[in-house]
């Protein structure tokens, strides 16, 4: 089975170079890594050039109009020729067996909603500002784990013990570390790009695909990933994007946006 990684990005060169690194470090490397990028200047691309030879890269760049996220997403779903999507943000920095524990744990009729580790901002500070190679030391990461410390256990016959149960419920979805089936994505026509500004495209995504009659699976203690430390981001968009999100939730039979990969 094919798996492409799609990774959202913008202005942030250092932590990007940290997602590719240990993208091409992956012990099951992705067939395609489709990155959008929402507006960045010229020094992302020169990142993104720099690791071609290791992986199979497309870049779906938009011109910077605002906080754009959902219709970047869409722009690399159109470009998606895998079976098997999984989705990242460009600040995290993936375990070696990250993509194949995903793969180990796809299942149709599901989407897995995974976990991550919480950096703080000194460590993040320092293994961006690295010359040494990125490598995965879980000793070292140890010391730089600001929140979330038990999602750094990798034991995947622990997640296999304590099962994956289907929920028809998206609460507390974050698409920083998501796998989905392409076909599913389809289905609802991916992301809903009306939706501007921080917030709640994620969750409209996940509640329409639990409409469609697509489960989440929670997945942990596997696929472990890390978030670099950033400060949060403005909210003021929420209560706009929160009116939106109310038809997904108050209309069960809604799963097909009207403007997404197909706008």
């Amino acid at each position: 089975m094919k798996v492409a990684v799609i990774i959202s990005t913008y202005n942030w060169p250092e932590a990007l170079n940290l997602c590719l690194a240990s993208l091409a470090q992956q012990n099951h490397k992705p067939d395609e890594v489709i990155i959008g990028d929402d507006g960045s200047r010229a020094d992302t691309k020169e990142v993104i050039d720099r690791w071609r030879s290791k992986l199979t890269i497309y870049h779906e760049w938009q011109e910077d109009s605002g906080f754009r996220l959902a219709r970047s997403r869409n722009l690399t779903l159109r470009k998606v020729t895998a079976e098997y999507v999984i989705c990242i943000d460009g600040d995290m920095v993936l375990h070696p067996d990250f993509v194949s524990d995903h793969l180990s744990f796809a299942k149709k009729g599901s989407f897995v909603q995974g976990s991550r580790v919480l950096l703080n901002d000194d460590f993040s500070k320092q293994i961006m500002s690295s010359s040494q190679p990125w490598r995965w030391n879980t000793k070292l990461i140890e010391g730089g784990v600001l929140g979330n410390r038990n999602n750094l256990i990798r034991k995947p016959l622990l997640t296999r013990l304590i099962g994956l149960q289907a929920k028809e419920s998206a609460k507390n979805t974050r698409t920083c570390n998501m796998a989905f089936w392409r076909e599913d994505l389809y289905a609802v026509n991916g992301f809903d790009n009306r939706y501007e500004g921080w917030g709640r495209e994620d969750s409209d995504l996940a509640w329409r695909l639990v409409n469609y009659g697509v489960k989440r699976r929670k997945l942990k203690f596997s696929a472990v990933a890390l978030h670099i430390y950033h400060p949060e981001v403005s909210r003021a968009s929420l209560p706009e994007n929160d009116k939106m999100l109310q038809r997904v939730l108050d209309d069960k039979s809604y799963y097909r946006c009207e403007s997404g990969i197909e706008e």
